[in-house]
C-alpha cells in the first residue's frame, strides 16, 4: 500500500499534538499518562493489580509504584479480597473519581476541538474505519 508511510505519519502528528495536550494537562496534577489510565481502569469496576498489569501491559512491581503513588495522593485505596488476602484490588476515593472526571473531560474536550471541521458523517465513517482497524489489531495481532 502506497500510503501506509502517509497514513502513519498522519496518525502520529495527531496522536502527538493531542498526547502533548493532554500529557501537560496531566503535568500540572501531577500525574502521568499511566497514573490516568490505572484511574481510568478502577473508574467502572475495582480491579484487581494483577489485570491492570496484564491489561496495561506494566511490570506487577512499576503497578504496585504507580498505586501506592495514588494512594499516597488520595485518588485510589487497595482492597484486600476477603476469600483470597492474596487478591489486591484497587478502587478510586471520591477524590480520585473527581480527578478522574475532569481528566476524562479534559480529553474529550481536545478530541472535540481536533474533530469540529468533520462533520457527522465523517464523523461516523471515521469510528468505523478506526474501530475496524482496532479490531484486526486485537483479534489477529499485527503481522510483521
Amino acid at each position: 500500500m502506497n500510503d501506509t508511510m502517509e497514513i502513519w505519519s498522519l496518525l502520529d502528528d495527531i496522536i502527538s499534538k493531542n498526547g502533548k495536550q493532554i500529557k501537560d494537562s496531566l503535568n500540572k496534577m501531577d500525574l502521568t499518562i499511566t497514573d490516568y489510565k490505572v484511574m481510568r481502569m478502577v473508574r467502572k469496576n475495582d480491579e484487581p493489580m494483577k489485570n491492570i498489569a496484564s491489561e496495561l501491559a506494566l511490570a506487577n512491581g512499576w503497578v504496585t509504584d504507580i498505586v501506592d503513588r495514588l494512594e499516597k495522593k488520595g485518588y485510589l485505596i487497595r482492597i484486600h479480597d476477603e476469600g483470597d488476602r492474596r487478591i489486591v484490588k484497587v478502587s478510586l476515593t471520591p477524590s480520585g473519581r473527581d480527578v478522574s472526571n475532569k481528566i476524562k473531560e479534559f480529553i474529550k474536550n481536545t478530541i472535540e476541538n481536533s474533530l469540529k471541521n468533520l462533520n457527522n458523517d465523517e464523523i461516523d465513517s471515521f469510528k468505523k474505519i478506526l474501530s475496524k482497524i482496532n479490531n484486526k489489531i486485537s483479534n489477529e495481532g499485527i503481522e510483521k
